[in-house]
């Protein structure tokens, strides 16, 4: 029979209970994800609309995580790091994206960040309407719209990848309208703060959390990056999306991430890292599973340095207590 530690009665057996002591107990069972793997895989969805795929579809990614989980900030670092090929915006309009069709038809801009979706639907509830189908056209088939013109000239499709950040609550409301379509163009990630006081703390050191990625990707000349993935490649692709069945039929997602999964092994290759895509894009299903992934963000050293220090002087303060009724 295999030993089991006492004290620890629901610990798995791999799990050492003297390790499971410094964990929160309630976070064991829980997939996590760093940083630093989100973001890699997040700037490789940018630049997937580069690999040659059997469908023309752009899709996205939809962050769904509760207020104050650095969801918005996360999707942002796309807008900071590829200012020239990703438009970062909060005002979303119809008249906004038609006078830009020409930059999302020759790939001058092929993504869209809003840091948070339900802003587009802030003002009249038919305009927000509106542009949920032009992200929805985007991200899918492509947006063609004549509006008053004469059609025999329109002929520039706009097709863009969308990243959008909301709260559970927010995605709960508009869940049944989207299940028309809306769902099954984009893949939907789930995130939660590891750590709550993780931020608070790099505030109380005055900084900001540390959010970068460690290499980043650069633009390649030939706006080109070639499809490098086998067949078994493809089938672990899939079987990481099964729980986004959910959302609707995985076709889209699929491709998209397939490209994904591309675009970090060249990038690898030409950095000359011994990282393997495969690995990487496997931390980052977590969040794609049916439970939300954690997020862990580093610790703020001041902070550590500081909690340290306190729990010694309670050890010094409960010895010195201890010697005086002895």
């Amino acid at each position: 029979m295999p030993k089991i530690h006492k004290g620890a009665p629901h610990l798995p057996p791999h799990i050492d209970p003297k390790e499971a002591s410094l964990t929160n107990h309630t976070d064991i069972h829980k997939p996590t994800i760093t940083v630093s793997d989100f973001l890699e895989v997040i700037c490789a969805l940018h630049f997937a609309s580069l690999v040659p795929g059997p469908i023309d579809d752009a899709s996205g990614l939809m962050l769904i995580a509760p207020s104050g989980s650095l969801k918005s900030s996360l999707l942002m670092v796309l807008s900071s790091l590829y200012p020239d090929t990703c438009v970062c915006d909060s005002n979303w309009y119809y008249g906004k994206l038609l006078k830009m069709r020409g930059a999302f038809y020759n790939g001058g801009k092929r993504s869209i960040v809003i840091p948070e979706l339900s802003s587009i639907f802030a003002g009249d509830p038919r305009t927000g309407g509106r542009m949920e189908q032009m992200l929805q056209q985007m991200a899918g088939e492509g947006s063609i719209s004549t509006q008053e013109t004469d059609s025999r000239w329109e002929r520039y499709e706009m097709r863009a990848q969308v990243f959008a950040a909301m709260t559970p609550e927010f995605a709960n409301k508009k869940n049944r309208g989207w299940e028309e379509g809306f769902h099954r163009r984009f893949l939907w990630a789930h995130l939660a703060m590891q750590n709550d006081e993780v931020l608070m703390d790099y505030l109380t050191a005055w900084r900001r959390a540390e959010i970068e990625v460690s290499q980043p990707m650069i633009e390649p000349a030939q706006k080109f990056i070639p499809d490098l993935l086998n067949y078994s490649e493809k089938m672990k692709v899939r079987r990481m999306l099964e729980a986004q069945k959910d959302f609707g039929p995985n076709h889209t997602r699929f491709v998209f991430l397939c490209r994904a999964l591309s675009v970090l092994k060249w990038h690898y290759k030409r950095i000359a890292s011994k990282k393997r895509a495969l690995d990487t894009l496997r931390k980052f299903s977590v969040c794609l599973s049916r439970r939300a992934a954690l997020l862990i963000i580093p610790e703020e050293k001041n902070a550590a340095r500081f909690r340290r220090q306190e729990e010694s002087d309670r050890i010094k303060d409960l010895r010195a207590v201890a010697k005086v009724h002895e």
